[in-house]
C-alpha cells in the first residue's frame, strides 16, 4: 500500500519510480509491453479542441503535443514543441522558438505556419478552450520556426495554459477532412493526427480505446508499447477485474472498496491530495434559485459529514469554493461556514416565499460517488420540503443539457487545468464563459477575475482571488459539498507513474510508464 494522506496540506509531489504493475495484457501479447487502464469514465471525444472533458484528455495529451507542458513538478513548465520562450517586460508579446523535428502522423511538418492554423481552428470552432485564450489578440508567424504571441493585456497564467490540455497542436491538413464547415470536428473526434508519443490504433466504442507508441516519435520514446483504456461503468466489476488482476490501474474505485484493495499484497493504492471540487449548481437564471436565500436554503440542508466521511469514507473534506486546498488564493475560514442547519434552511425558504418547500429535479452523470451524493442531497432536502427526484444521465448528455437551461440543480465536479486559481475561477464563474451552467452575471465578478488575470504580481493576486473566494462565498450561486482525494488502485508490478495534484485528473503519465514482469 502506497499513500500520500497529508490530506490538504502542501502541493507534493509523489514519484514512486519504483512501483512496478504486470498487464494481464502485456502476458498476452509476448514481447510487447502493454498497460491495461480501466475507468469509468468513457471517453467520447478525441478532438483536442472545441470540448473539455477529462476522461477524452487523458488519452488526448498523449496523441498530441503542445508548446510547452506539464510534468511532475507542480511549478515548472517544460518545453515542448518549443525549445524556449521571451516575453517582453510589458507581458504583452511571447515569442517561442520552436523544435524543427517534428512531424505528425500523416508527415506534415511542424512549423510556425501550424502553431498560426492551430490557434485559428481553437477560436473557430469555439467552446471552453476559447475562454482560456481571450487574452490572445494575434498569432504571428514571424520565420519558419519563430512564432509570435501577442495579447491583448498580460496574462499571468498564459504559459501555464499553454502547457496545459488546453493548447494542443492540430495541423492545417486535418481540413482536408472539413465537412460544411465543421473544422473537421466530426472526423478528428474518432481519429488523431497528433505529434505526440502515441497514436489512435482501435476504439471499439462503449468497450475500449487503444493507442499504440509511434516508432518515430521525435522525444523519448514511450515505455510501453500500447496502453489500452477499458470502460468498466459497473464499480463492482472493476473491483473484481483488479483483484483477479485483468486490469493493472483503475480510476472509478469506490471509496467503500479501498480496504479490500489495501489489504491485498498484489495491489497498491496510491492516495494522494488531489485538488477536484465537487459541487452543486443552481439556475439562477429562473425561479426559484434566483433567490440568494433559496440557494442558502439548500446549503445549509446538506449533511456534509455524511457525505465525505460517510459516502466518501474520509476522502473527502469539506471546501468552500472553487479554488481549492493546496492551491493559493483561497479563505480558509469559510470552509465550514456552511454546516448543516434545519431551523435556518426552513427560515430562508419560508422568507423567499416558499413556506412549503417546492419540486426539483437533480441531475447529475454516473462519476463515480456522484449518483450516491445525489441521493444523500436528495434525503437532506427533503427534510426542508424541497420534494427533489434525481436524475443520472450519460456523461456527454449531462454536459450537453448545462448550457441549455436544462439542470435546475445539478452535481458535477472541476478539476484544476493547470496550478492557478484562475483555472477554476475564471471558468465557473465569468459571465460569457460557456462552462458558467449557474448563469449567475456580475460585473464586479468580471471585473476581479479580469485583474486577476492581468495583474503579474503574486501578492496582489492573492488578495485578488480571496475577495473573489468571499463574494462567491456571499452569492451561493455554487454550493461546495466536497474536495476529493487522488484515488488509483494498481497491481505491484508499476514503474514510472507520478502524481502531481495540481493536474492529476487529466495527466496519467503512460508515457514515461512501464510493464516489468
Amino acid at each position: 500500500m502506497i499513500k500520500g494522506r497529508c490530506f490538504w496540506g502542501l502541493l507534493v509531489l509523489v514519484a514512486f519510480v519504483g512501483l512496478v504493475l504486470v498487464s494481464s495484457g502485456a502476458l498476452a501479447q509476448e514481447g510487447r509491453n502493454v498497460l491495461v487502464y480501466a475507468t469509468s469514465k468513457e471517453p467520447n471525444n478525441l478532438d483536442p479542441q472545441g470540448q473539455m472533458v477529462n476522461s477524452n484528455f487523458r488519452l488526448i495529451y498523449h496523441m498530441y503535443d503542445g508548446l510547452c507542458a506539464l510534468g511532475p513538478d507542480v511549478d515548472v513548465v517544460y518545453p515542448q514543441l518549443a525549445t524556449s520562450w521571451d516575453v517582453s517586460e510589458d507581458g504583452l508579446t511571447w515569442v517561442f522558438h520552436l523544435r524543427d523535428d517534428v512531424y505528425f502522423e500523416d508527415g506534415t511538418h511542424f512549423d510556425s505556419s501550424v502553431v498560426e492554423f492551430s490557434f485559428d481552428r481553437m477560436f473557430g470552432i469555439g467552446g471552453g478552450q476559447v475562454s482560456y485564450n481571450t487574452s490572445i489578440k494575434e498569432v504571428r508567424p514571424i520565420d519558419t520556426y519563430t512564432v509570435q504571441f501577442i495579447l491583448k493585456e498580460p496574462f499571468a497564467a498564459f504559459i501555464w495554459v499553454l502547457a496545459s490540455m488546453m493548447d494542443r497542436i492540430v495541423p492545417p491538413s486535418v481540413m482536408e477532412h472539413e465537412v460544411d464547415g465543421d473544422w473537421a470536428t466530426a472526423w478528428l473526434s474518432d481519429h488523431s493526427l497528433g505529434s505526440g508519443p502515441f497514436q489512435l490504433k482501435s476504439w471499439e466504442k462503449g468497450e475500449r480505446i487503444v493507442l499504440e507508441a509511434k516508432e518515430d516519435y521525435w522525444g523519448d520514446p514511450p515505455k510501453i508499447d500500447e496502453f489500452i483504456v477499458r470502460t468498466i461503468l459497473e464499480p463492482s466489476t472493476m473491483k473484481m477485474e483488479l483483484l483477479a488482476g485483468t486490469i493493472d490501474m483503475a480510476d472509478g474505485i469506490l471509496p467503500e472498496d479501498i480496504s479490500d484493495l489495501e489489504a491485498n499484497p498484489d495491489i497498491n493504492v496510491f492516495i494522494g491530495p488531489g485538488m477536484r471540487v465537487n459541487f452543486l449548481y443552481f439556475d439562477t437564471a429562473k425561479p426559484p434559485f434566483d433567490d440568494a436565500r433559496v440557494r442558502k436554503a439548500v446549503a445549509y440542508a446538506i449533511d456534509y459529514e455524511a457525505i465525505n466521511e460517510g459516502v466518501l469514507q474520509g476522502t473527502g473534506a469539506q471546501v468552500s469554493g472553487p479554488v481549492p486546498y493546496g492551491m493559493w488564493g483561497r479563505i480558509d475560514e469559510l470552509d465550514t461556514m456552511y454546516q448543516r442547519n434545519l431551523p435556518l434552511a426552513r427560515q430562508l425558504l419560508k422568507d423567499a416565499g416558499y413556506p412549503d418547500g417546492f419540486e426539483v429535479t437533480l441531475t447529475t452523470a454516473p462519476r463515480g460517488s456522484w449518483p450516491v451524493m445525489a441521493q444523500v442531497i436528495q434525503s437532506n432536502l427533503t427534510d426542508i420540503g424541497i420534494k427533489t427526484s434525481v436524475q443520472v444521465v450519460s456523461v456527454a448528455t449531462f454536459y450537453s443539457m448545462g448550457p441549455g437551461h436544462q439542470v435546475q440543480l445539478g452535481l458535477d465536479g472541476w478539476s484544476p487545468d493547470y496550478p492557478d486559481p484562475d483555472s477554476h475561477a475564471y471558468l465557473l464563474y465569468y459571465s460569457t464563459s460557456t462552462e458558467n451552467f449557474a448563469f449567475y452575471k456580475s460585473d464586479e465578478i468580471d471585473r476581479l477575475l479580469d485583474k486577476g488575470r492581468s495583474v503579474t504580481n503574486q501578492a496582489e493576486r492573492e488578495v485578488i482571488y480571496r475577495q473573489f473566494h468571499q463574494m462567491v462565498h456571499e452569492l451561493c450561486t455554487q454550493v461546495y459539498v466536497t474536495q476529493t482525494q487522488f484515488v488509483r488502485p494498481m497491481q505491484t508490478w508499476v514503474k514510472g507513474f507520478y502524481f502531481n495534484p495540481a493536474v492529476a485528473t487529466p495527466l496519467t503519465p503512460f508515457h514515461v510508464m512501464w510493464v516489468e514482469k
